[in-house]
């Protein structure tokens, strides 16, 4: 539909050929809007994957043991920490709690691709983190209480 000025102010949407709706500008931009954000989500949590893969094989060994079976008789894995247990623990802890945020379909996209975000921003430095000595960061983490005494200690902004 069309306003005097010949300005174009409601639209119509098909799908499959079929009338399904009508649209007025704002409603359409809105819409537009939230499938470039849907989009840029879901290229996000791709990077989110890959740098959460780089995160465990840096933090956390898992190898069968040589002499515990499970009750169905495969070897019972063991897990070793090679830049300490605090650390990949509280760390683990902070990533889960991004990624619950992240994966709220109730949650505004908005807030959704800000968690996104924070969680890439935390893997990353994570990842430069287990290129370096963690022994002492591993002590500080253990006296972390909350997430923001975590990040803190991490250095994430």
């Amino acid at each position: 539909m069309y306003d005097k000025e010949g300005n174009l102010t409601e639209g119509l949407v098909f799908e499959s050929g079929q009338q399904i709706r009508k649209l007025s500008i704002e409603e359409a931009k809105a819409e537009a809007k939230a499938e470039i954000q849907n989009d840029s989500l879901n290229s996000q949590w791709a990077i989110v994957g890959k740098k959460g893969r780089e995160f465990y094989k840096i933090y956390l060994i898992e190898k069968p043991s040589e002499t515990l079976l499970d009750a169905n008789g495969d070897p019972v894995m063991k897990k070793s920490y090679p830049k300490g247990k605090n650390l990949f623990r509280k760390s683990d802890l902070l990533i889960d709690y991004y990624l619950v945020l992240v994966k709220d379909k109730n949650a505004d996209l908005k807030n959704r691709l800000t968690a996104t975000r924070d969680v890439i921003k935390l893997l990353v430095r994570l990842i430069e983190i287990g290129a370096t000595d963690t022994e002492a960061l591993n002590k500080a983490i253990k006296k972390a209480k909350s997430n923001e005494d975590i990040l803190q200690v991490l250095g994430v902004k």
